[in-house]
């Protein structure tokens, strides 16, 4: 093993990479023991990897050092890895922690290492209170820079949960650093109060009774403290944010306490002169209030939680969002948020046949919405864009009765529909392999045709805007996801018919035609040979 780690002194990525991968192996073997010059320079090499330069090598070395400190927990020898690991990872790994570039299974793989540490040193004789008060200092300290950048906060409050939620931590501990979270969203640093919203909302996802421990503690009530944050004009629009993904997450661990509150705080119950003549603080409130709500249920698509029992609540509230009048004055963002909520919903395991009868209202011109149309193809977006969703399979079978937005008159909705098929193309193509023949395929390449120009005097001058063109993006881009999917196929001689338009067409659609026919040629030869005998002339 001391010679392997060697290997990571080297320039090649490659030999890092494996060095790193056989380690692992090594340290997981049953055979294997562990010695103090072992983990000494595993540790001393391991650590120089520990940067955002390369995620894919941090991670691995991440993964590395977790499983060192798991054979140490194995085979009782905590003292042999515990002072290594300190003396030379933990300061990589803080400064890693904050790193705005950390995502993903680095990032998952960091949260794993922390808690391990935190239980290595714990049972390696470190008085427990002490070492938490020492990485709890480390990690979020009296002030944090401002210099750290919003993700960075993220980070840092995800690496803060973790030692807080490790089972070796104490309750009364515990419980002490919550207080001073709830106590520091009063701070006068903006950042501090981000770090302490950001932690609490971390934690309370995992833990239902964190709103009781703030009352016993503090007497404060959690979830009247995170409103008053929405109403507060002192408030940086960051720290609202921070404030509604901390209800959101709090909420995600305590339903039944937090959701009533999110959606009687809504504007909902409301006559449609009402819901226009909302104030722009009461507007900012209802987005806040419906960013919460998206988290909350993000939570539990994730964590993939039985969400049946408060649906019935939840839907009516967020289709009121969007009706007549109130999506009128509503700003785009909060008809998306909506949307996002919708799509979350239908993509949980047996929810889709909740939602799909309300969706296929939306799309109905008698339904009482405004912008129903683009709703609905942004929740069918989000629903289909995990692979394998578990609403694939309702949504294949009503497809058809979507798919008239793809020609529907509005340009905004026709953009929204295109993107959910190349969504589904992606990441679900079964949902639409039946109708790709017909409607699918016809529109794509009618889009790719029609060109709807227009002069705007400017004064000075006179420009020229097509206003189709996003829409030609977006079709380009479904022809040539379809080419890239194994499991689809398309007509390539009727798409052979209209490269010559795009190739003479904009700069932007000349370089995706280009790319769209080199894949062409490998998908339909015959076609593209075909199509060459009467001359291309941009070509």
């Amino acid at each position: 093993a001391g010679d392997l780690a060697l290997f990571l002194r080297q320039t090649s990525r490659n030999l890092k990479q494996l060095a790193l991968q056989a380690l692992d192996a090594l340290l997981l073997a049953p055979s294997t023991c562990l010695s103090a010059s072992v983990c000494a320079v595993v540790a001393q090499e391991a650590a120089g990897l520990l940067t955002d330069g390369d995620l894919h090598l941090a991670q691995l070395t991440l993964s590395l050092l977790h499983s060192l400190l798991l054979k140490a927990e194995a085979t009782h020898q905590q003292a042999v890895a515990a002072e290594p690991v300190r003396g030379h990872v933990y300061p990589r790994m803080l400064q890693l922690a904050r790193s705005p570039l950390l995502s993903g299974q680095a990032l998952q793989a960091k949260l794993r290492l922390f808690q391990s540490l935190t239980r290595t040193l714990t049972a390696s004789g470190a008085a427990q209170q002490n070492f938490f008060n020492e990485v709890i200092a480390d990690l979020y300290g009296s002030s944090p820079s401002a210099s750290v950048s919003k993700h960075g906060l993220s980070n840092l409050s995800k690496c803060i949960a973790a030692v807080c939620l490790c089972d070796c931590i104490a309750a009364p501990l515990r419980e002490q650093f919550l207080l001073r979270l709830v106590a520091d969203v009063e701070a006068n640093s903006e950042s501090t109060q981000q770090l302490a919203l950001l932690s609490l909302g971390e934690v309370g996802q995992h833990s239902p009774l964190l709103w009781r421990v703030v009352r016993a503690g503090s007497g404060q009530d959690l979830q009247e403290l995170l409103l008053q944050c929405f109403l507060s004009a002192k408030l940086s629009d960051d720290v609202k944010q921070a404030a509604a993904y901390c209800l959101g997450h709090v909420a995600a661990g305590s339903m039944d306490t937090f959701l009533p509150a999110i959606l009687q705080a809504l504007p909902h119950g409301k006559q449609p002169q009402q819901k226009e003549a909302l104030s722009q603080q009461e507007q900012q409130q209802q987005y806040l209030l419906l960013a919460a709500l998206r988290d909350a249920i993000s939570v539990h698509a994730a964590c993939e939680r039985d969400f049946h029992l408060h649906a019935p609540a939840v839907l009516p509230v967020l289709l009121e969002q969007c009706e007549e009048g109130a999506g009128e004055a509503a700003e785009e963002s909060v008809k998306n948020i909506v949307a996002e909520c919708l799509g979350l919903l239908t993509s949980m395991p047996g929810m889709a046949a909740d939602v799909i009868p309300t969706l296929l209202a939306l799309t109905q011109p008698a339904a009482g919405q405004r912008g129903g149309g683009k709703i609905v193809a942004n929740t069918l977006k989000v629903a289909l864009a995990r692979p394998q969703s578990p609403a694939a399979e309702p949504l294949a079978a009503v497809m058809g009765q979507f798919l008239p937005l793809l020609e529907n008159s509005d340009l905004e909705v026709k953009r929204a529909a295109l993107l959910m098929v190349n969504t589904a193309i992606h990441h679900n193509p079964s949902v639409v392999a039946a109708f790709l023949s017909r409607p699918i395929t016809p529109v794509l390449l009618e889009t790719l045709r029609v060109k709807m120009e227009r002069v705007v005097d400017l004064g000075p001058f006179k420009h020229k805007v097509d206003d189709n063109l996003p829409l030609r993006k977006v079709a380009l881009t479904c022809v040539e996801s379809v080419l890239d999917s194994p499991l689809l196929q398309i007509d390539a001689e009727a798409v052979m018919a209209v490269m010559p338009t795009a190739l003479a067409d904009k700069e932007d659609i000349k370089l995706q035609a280009h790319q769209v026919l080199v894949k062409l040629a490998q998908y339909g030869p015959a076609a593209v040979a075909a199509g060459f005998g009467n001359p291309l002339r941009p070509l």
